[in-house]
């Protein structure tokens, strides 16, 4: 049986340092530490057959390894280079092409500037874009702000029953038009959840329709090549922040030598490029993972406002040890004290994928790690929050760092 691809955030296992002076240092210790668990990752179930880890301090790579095999046919082995489908973390990535797209000016000289500030907001309507979609709010107007934080009330087109009138296979490629005749249905047979902006659900249906409207401004601002969501991603996105090894899902931009996934994903649901879009078609490495987390933090995609609204708790999703979870733009957010810890999942069929970014507001210093696998529904939330509080730790013997962490790490 295929699993179904599923793009979920997860939640937070975060078990949080005390702030301290001292500068983050990595180590042979750390080494060892990082390595077990990748190894333990390969042994958990279901089994990846391979795992790529990137970690930094203050955007500079410490650890970024290969574990396993990536490609079961040829036996070729990962490295921290190997591109592995991404699923949802494509999220952060479309949050910021909409942020740097209401910024105006680009970051790199590939596009010129076609759009003034003040033409499209976070406050833009929805249906100012897309005018179709002023069917589809009998709640209330749906602003871009309500995509970008999950709080449209708009159900996810990945969860619609497949026993819904004129659903169609799912398993199959769907062209832009029908997908938007298919979203126009969704509409009708699961219509708008809440008003807009008081609740939360995930729900891809948001970015995909980010991606949409994406394509629709740009059309407008008259640029003169086909305004795709792809190459919107790849020149405002990607060769800003120096992304090398990331591409699209079946993409010509795809780089050689990408991890094949552990199961025939042939006849999986929602997994075909033309699906998932702006909700989760990016494939990419640990490499350039850290690659983009330091772009996002250094201000080479978008600027600090921007960031500042991409990393904003806004959309309550739960708690974790009475304290709050909440849904920024592409980020889960949860703080305690002096630090935040900034993190996604990614799941699509046949692939595994978390990243986070861990910032001590006290210091100004941050850490970043990600772990990419070539297996569904891994639990990776853990493993990371635990990389990255290694990082974090001011600590180079192992004996040394917080047991805290080491509990962390070593957790099943």
């Amino acid at each position: 049986m295929h699993p179904i691809t599923r793009f979920v955030a997860t939640t937070v296992t975060l078990i949080c340092l005390a702030s301290s002076a001292g500068a983050q240092q990595w180590s042979g210790d750390k080494t060892k530490i990082a390595t077990d668990v990748a190894n333990a990752i390969l042994q958990q179930k279901p089994t990846p057959p391979s795992v790529s880890i990137g970690i930094s301090i203050d955007g500079v790579p410490v650890f970024a390894e290969g574990f396993g095999i990536a490609n079961q046919f040829t036996g070729v082995k990962p490295t921290a280079s190997t591109p592995y489908q991404i699923g949802s973390l494509t999220k952060q990535m479309t949050a910021a092409l909409i942020l740097s797209l209401m910024e105006g000016q680009p970051r790199t000289p590939v596009l010129k500037p076609v759009l003034a500030k003040a033409a499209f907001s976070l406050d833009t309507p929805l249906s100012a874009v897309l005018p179709q979609a002023s069917a589809w709010m009998p709640k209330g107007t749906v602003k871009i702000r309500h995509l970008l934080n999950m709080q449209s009330g708009f159900h996810s087109f990945t969860n619609l029953d497949k026993a819904a009138p004129q659903m169609p296979d799912t398993t199959a490629a769907i062209t832009p038009t029908n997908m938007m005749a298919f979203i126009n249905l969704m509409m009708e047979v699961k219509p708008q959840a809440f008003v807009p902006g008081t609740s939360y659900e995930y729900s891809n249906t948001n970015y995909y329709l980010l991606a949409e409207v994406a394509e629709k401004i740009m059309n407008k601002g008259g640029v003169g090549r086909p305004p795709l969501y792809r190459n919107l991603l790849r020149d405002r996105i990607f060769i800003p922040a120096g992304l090398t090894e990331t591409g699209f899902v079946n993409g010509a931009w795809n780089t050689p030598g990408a991890a094949i996934a552990a199961l025939d994903t042939a006849n999986s649901s929602w997994n075909k490029p033309s699906w998932p879009k702006g909700a989760g078609d990016v494939t990419s490495s640990a490499r350039d993972m850290l690659r983009w987390h330091a772009a996002l933090m250094t201000g080479k995609v978008i600027g600090k406002e921007s960031l500042n609204h991409m990393f904003k708790p806004v959309a309550l999703t739960g708690q974790f040890n009475g304290l709050p979870v909440s849904y920024g733009m592409g980020w889960l957010a949860f703080s305690a004290g002096d630090l935040d810890w900034y993190s996604h999942n990614g799941n699509i069929a046949g692939f595994t994928a978390h990243d986070g970014i861990f910032v001590n507001r006290k210091t100004g210093h941050w850490v970043s790690a990600v772990i990419l696998t070539n297996q569904s529904d891994v639990k990776l939330d853990q493993r990371t929050a635990c990389l990255a509080q290694l990082a974090m730790d001011n600590a180079v013997a192992g004996k040394d760092i917080n047991p805290l962490v080491l509990a962390t790490c070593s957790a099943p």
